[in-house]
């Protein structure tokens, strides 16, 4: 395999845990956000903030900045690994 083509194979991989990352970064982070601004379990408008907070409110406040800490963490690891991966490529 030339050169190349090998270069070719590096940068193919790269993007493909790049186009991860932003898919983990738009399922993992984006749409639990926009979910929970949009509405509560009840169906009002960011209920968690303008009312008093409820239990219930608040394990469905954590749970989703968990999963969009998560879901950062992991878009950044495989950032990551595509830089790594970039370094690779031969002059």
């Amino acid at each position: 395999m030339g050169k190349a083509a090998k270069n070719e194979r590096i940068k193919l991989m790269a993007t493909f845990l790049n186009n991860i990352a932003v898919g983990l970064v738009v399922a993992g982070a984006l749409v639990p956000y926009l979910s929970f601004i949009s509405a509560t379990a009840a169906n009002q408008p960011l209920r968690f903030w303008i009312t008093t907070q409820t239990a219930a409110d608040f394990k469905r406040f954590a749970a989703i900045f968990l999963v969009m800490i998560f879901a950062f963490i992991g878009a950044g690891v495989l950032h990551y690994m595509a830089s790594k991966i970039l370094n690779n490529i031969e002059d």
